[in-house]
């Protein structure tokens, strides 16, 4: 165990005969190695949070420790560098400890939830992030000056209706794609790891489809070959060249798989945090939400949902990067328009998204889209639905879409044209 004694005493002796807490508020009790120091930090907080000035009968009377104990404590004018000594010693210690609570009789994925959660608290508390009314004034101003300049400031999809709705995809933010079974929704967020990989490296996890899979579907929405003709048939020579062609324009391309992820969210959120730290990733796909196995047998559906959605919710905001998780809908008429009571397991993932969009292909049921596109043709498009949008509202527009080369495309492009 790391401990650093003096430096415990040195922060709580400025505490006690200087004014510092504002300098030391990131440390709480758990930073102190010592019952007794503990105890003396509890109680200088107590009294602090009353509004009053510690001193040593307040601190006496607090905490029931002897006065020469509390008059003997030292004190620094630079108190800083010694509250963060103590605190990565905390936090150090809190790491390597986590180890010796776990059970032989525990499950792979209870002791993988048990070092996550610690490792998650360590890194909630490691940097302050602590910002005034004017920081994010001025943050404000750079967006509106950008947006005058028609400047971009998310990470462009590639499809423009999207971009120009969302300003692409945003650090922080977690995007629900829903669609009904093979309306596209892989197809879609597959396309969008393509168009935004040129510029921001993105980590798929798909618990259905491995690696290769993938990257055939890839491959095909960029050569015009089906992944069928891919993967499972002879090609022949102009196919060849059609192939090393589409696989010339995304191989270089910054996208990640981990098919050792299992489907426990704990996995996956782990190796998460190590393509950001190894790979320095920006965005990650998780294809999908529904089929993540319940650890906690406590738990509905629903409730597990709902805190698996948070916990990537959660995690967006800590590592800074978009998340897209692809959710199934749970409906007996398929055929209608999709709505946001349609997810499956639904309120708490609804909630806790920032975005829903919705991929809605009528043209499978030999159906019309609903107003405003009522007279637009079904054949070859698909409907996008931004259902919820929490910063930027809802809309909807119509994308062209190849089923057998799994391409979705900008209507205003042919789909020989589209850019990659």
């Amino acid at each position: 165990m790391i401990t650093y004694p003096d430096s415990e005493e040195i922060v709580l002796g400025s505490l006690i005969k200087s004014d510092c807490w504002d300098e030391v508020s990131f440390l709480t009790e758990d930073c102190f190695s010592t019952y007794r120091n503990k105890e003396i930090f509890r109680g200088i907080r107590k009294i602090i949070d009353r509004g009053e000035k510690p001193d040593i009968l307040l601190i006496r009377y607090e905490t029931e420790t002897p006065a020469s104990e509390i008059v003997d404590l030292p004190m620094t004018l630079d108190v800083v560098p010694h509250a963060k000594m103590i605190r990565e010693a905390a936090m150090k210690n809190a790491l390597t400890g986590v180890f010796e609570t776990l059970k032989p009789d525990d499950s792979v994925e209870q002791m993988i939830a048990t070092i996550n959660a610690t490792i998650e608290k360590v890194l909630t508390n490691r940097e302050e992030k602590i910002r005034t009314l004017k920081d994010a004034t001025d943050d404000v101003i750079e967006i509106i000056n950008d947006n005058i300049k028609g400047v971009v400031r998310g990470v462009k999809t590639g499809f423009t209706e999207f971009d120009r709705h969302t300003g692409g995809l945003h650090p922080g933010d977690l995007t629900v794609i829903a669609a009904a079974s093979s309306q596209g929704k892989t197809s879609f967020a597959l396309n969008i790891a393509k168009n935004v990989a040129h510029e921001s490296k993105v980590a798929i996890y798909s618990l259905e489809m491995n690696d290769v899979q993938l990257a055939s579907r890839i491959i095909s929405s960029v050569s015009g070959l089906s992944s069928k003709e891919i993967l499972y048939r002879s090609m022949s020579n102009e196919m060849i060249k059609e192939f090393d062609t589409g696989v010339g324009k995304i191989q270089d391309l910054g996208i990640y798989f981990d098919d050792r992820s299992t489907s426990s969210i704990e996995t996956i959120i782990q190796s998460i945090r190590k393509m950001v730290f190894k790979f320095g990733i920006r965005g990650v796909i998780i294809d999908y939400l529904q089929i993540l196995s319940i650890t906690n047998k406590s738990m509905t559906e629903e409730q597990f949902l709902g805190y698996v959605t948070r916990r990537l919710k959660n995690l967006a905001k800590e590592l800074n990067i978009w998340v897209l998780a692809l959710s199934q809908l749970n409906r007996k008429n398929a055929e209608n328009a999709p709505s946001l009571a349609d997810i499956r397991a639904s309120g708490q993932i609804v909630e806790a998204a920032d975005n829903v969009v919705f991929i809605y292909r009528p043209e499978l049921y030999s159906r019309s889209y609903p107003a405003p596109f009522a007279s637009t043709s079904t054949i070859g498009t698909a409907m996008i639905d931004f259902a919820k949008g929490r910063s930027v509202g809802i809309t909807k527009f119509i994308l062209g879409f190849k089923q057998e080369q799994t391409l979705f495309y900008n209507l205003n492009e042919l789909p020989e044209n589209v850019p990659f």
